[in-house]
């Protein structure tokens, strides 16, 4: 019999569902020029009591119509519209009519923002940082979920096709459609540069206000503006927006002008010189600050702990951290840390079926590998087994039309009942996915919980031993190597491996929609949440994947939080709390009903968690209408506006500021990306 040697652990859902999105109707109704300058006067003196709802608002002539078409331009999904719908207290049919932009009028009118019906930037930033459903509902990562910041009257410049192929990725792992659209034919020389670009006034200058509010220095923003071919004087302006709308074209990007996190990772997966610029929504605890000769913050190995800690060791915890990685990706894969071994999929994601706790798909043979095994392993007199069985040659074959088998897709679910098939998935699993992570990480001097854990999740993706070799190029070495006086270390080379392989969901998503492949495209696309988890994990230092007895949070499907069991930090070497160097500076008393911690100071950050009304935390900086509060055993980010904030009474003016000073220079050479 064969053994298992992965504990049972978790469920396999919805990594490979993908819930289908009826985009809404982009017709706009004709706006009334007269209405329009009619509310502009006198829109102050229709605001209503703080009550939502859709019912009629008294004055809404002066502005409804003018609101109401320029909100359906918005490109957001049915049921993404319903969640607005729920989130101001209208009917969520998932249809924008008067009766919703009424319910953002009363929303606006009830939270201080200026009320006019219209979902623009402010009104949808303001949503995100308000409530834990906005965000999930329009991810920042689905192209077609971005907000059109202003009314589109002047069609868009269309992206130049692409002509040369690409070298192919062949991944036993993956998807054969995955190497097929690794060979999408490669990027065309691009037609970049500053000038101007027809019908611009639709966005280029909300795309200028974005690009001034993101925190890179002049020398980064000049080198970003040299990779996209405009001038470059280290200042964000019209030439800058630009260049980075054309870029975003040339990639199979939606094209808004914003040096956004998705542009920015394509920059970084591309350049080696962008890496070294800050990302604007991360703050990038990745590594401690070293000496410099460029101005750029250098990484250094981390010290051994103080207190005597140890890291966790592959061999002698070997239990636990296949438990770890087990768990964390049966939550990436099912929401849950216990294996749903049940689950499966006929979606048209280029698996063509997958099944099982961590999921084995028919095109890329793994399917037929478990079967062998449970075959092998199953009772003779079970039914399950003798239907799998008269199906096993087409099977072998990649048959898609089984897809349509019922008998054949119901004796898979039913035999997930059986030990057999749980053992087989077991080892299945820990073979075609476990041993190559392993002997990958093995290869690469990665010892940690956390890397081992991200080797295994990218082999089941797709891609693992070229984003290696990917990474490998961009630092000019492996894991210990010295390079231009620094030394690489395993979280600075993780990040750097993880920033590329969120970058190859993104291009891949891309490729997938030109060639209509809509509901790979949105897979890949919601599946980042994969990689914005690690990301938390890699910045906050959490290198053994540990807690307090055990229990660790981490980002899962709808960039909710889960929990896991991991390593005891009484044990192992912990998380940073991202506090230290920093003193108290006040207190933050929550005063809205949800409110969203985020990983750093911008709205589209990564979500921490969601705190309640009345709950109070320490504030230990402040930052551009945040405060950085501590959050069990970590920090986070909370809007200013959401809160009320009590200074420390001890601290005088003079002295508060210098230790925020303090608290500043300490906190931005961890801002800087590890590469």
């Amino acid at each position: 019999m064969l053994q298992t040697q992965i504990q049972q652990q978790q469920q396999d859902t919805d990594s490979h569902a993908v819930q289908s999105q009826a985009q809404t109707g982009t017709d706009a109704a004709m706006v009334d020029a007269a209405a329009v300058g009619n509310y502009a006067a006198g829109q102050q003196a229709t605001k209503p009591k703080a009550e939502l709802g859709d019912g009629p608002i008294p004055g809404e002539g002066a502005w409804l119509a003018a609101a109401l078409a320029y909100n359906k331009l918005r490109r957001y999904t049915a049921a993404q519209w319903k969640a607005i719908q729920r989130h101001v207290k209208t009917e969520d049919d998932g249809i924008c009519g008067k009766n919703t932009t009424r319910g953002v009028f009363r929303w606006q009118a009830a939270n201080g923002l200026q009320t006019d019906g219209k979902i623009g930037p402010q009104t949808h930033e303001a949503m995100k940082a308000d409530s834990a459903p906005i965000p999930v509902a329009i991810p920042k990562a689905i192209a077609v979920a971005e907000p059109v910041q202003e009314e589109e009257t002047t069609p868009q410049p269309t992206a130049p096709q692409a002509t040369q192929a690409q070298a192919p990725v062949n991944e036993v792992d993956s998807n054969p459609t995955a190497a097929a659209e690794e060979t999408q034919v490669a990027k065309p020389e691009p037609q970049l540069g500053d000038a101007p670009i027809p019908g611009e006034q639709a966005w280029l200058q909300n795309a200028m206000k974005f690009n001034r509010m993101q925190r890179h220095t002049v020398s980064q923003w000049k080198a970003i503006q040299e990779f996209i071919k405009t001038q470059n004087d280290g200042i964000p302006g019209k030439g800058t927006a630009r260049g980075v709308y054309r870029w975003q074209q040339s990639k199979g990007l939606v094209a808004d002008g914003k040096l956004g996190w998705d542009t920015y990772s394509f920059m970084k997966a591309e350049n080696v010189s962008i890496p070294k610029a800050k990302p604007v929504v991360e703050e990038q605890n990745v590594v401690q600050p070293g000496p410099s000769t460029d101005g750029e913050p250098q990484a250094q190995t981390q010290a051994p702990a103080a207190d005597g800690k140890r890291n966790a060791d592959v061999e002698k915890d070997k239990t636990q951290f296949l438990a770890v990685i087990d768990q964390i990706t049966s939550v990436m894969e099912t929401s849950e840390s216990k294996g749903k071994y049940e689950m499966l999929h006929t979606l048209n994601d280029g698996g063509g079926i997958s099944y099982g706790k961590h999921q084995v798909t028919l095109t890329s043979g793994t399917l037929t590998k478990l079967l062998d095994t449970y075959l092998e392993l199953a009772s003779k007199d079970s039914a399950n087994a003798k239907t799998l069985q008269q199906y096993l040659s087409r099977v072998r074959k990649h048959d898609l039309s089984l897809r349509g088998e019922k008998a054949f897709l119901e004796a898979l679910r039913n035999a997930a009942s059986e030990k057999e098939m749980v053992q087989a998935q077991d080892v299945t699993f820990l073979g075609v996915y476990g041993k190559p992570a392993w002997d990958a990480a093995k290869d690469g001097k990665i010892s940690s919980a956390l890397g081992h854990a991200m080797l295994y999740d990218t082999k089941i993706q797709g891609g693992m031993e070229t984003l290696l070799e990917n990474a490998e190029k961009k630092l000019g070495g492996k894991i210990g190597d010295t390079v231009e006086g620094v030394k690489i270390d395993e979280r600075r080379f993780l990040t750097v491996f993880n920033d590329l392989r969120e970058a190859r969901l993104y291009r891949l998503a891309a490729y997938a929609e030109k060639q209509g492949n809509k509901t790979r495209a949105n897979m890949l696309r919601n599946s980042a949440y994969r990689t914005a988890s690690f990301r938390q994990l890699l910045q906050a230092g959490n290198m053994n994947v540990a807690g307090a007895g055990g229990d660790v949070k981490i980002m899962g499907p709808g960039r909710d939080t889960y929990k896991i069991k991991g390593f005891d930090t009484k044990d192992v070497i912990g998380p940073k709390t991202g506090l230290e160097g920093l003193k108290v500076i006040g207190k933050a008393v929550i005063k809205s009903q949800k409110v969203n911690v985020r990983l750093s100071a911008n709205v589209d950050s990564d979500r921490l968690e969601t705190v309640a009304k009345g709950e109070s935390f320490e504030v230990y900086d402040k930052r551009d209408g945040w405060l950085k509060i501590k959050l069990n055993s970590r920090s986070g980010w909370v809007s200013a506006d959401l809160v009320t904030f009590e200074p420390a009474a001890a601290a005088a003016p003079a002295q508060a500021q210098e230790q925020q000073e303090q608290g500043l220079a300490q906190a931005e050479p961890a801002e800087a990306a590890a590469e």
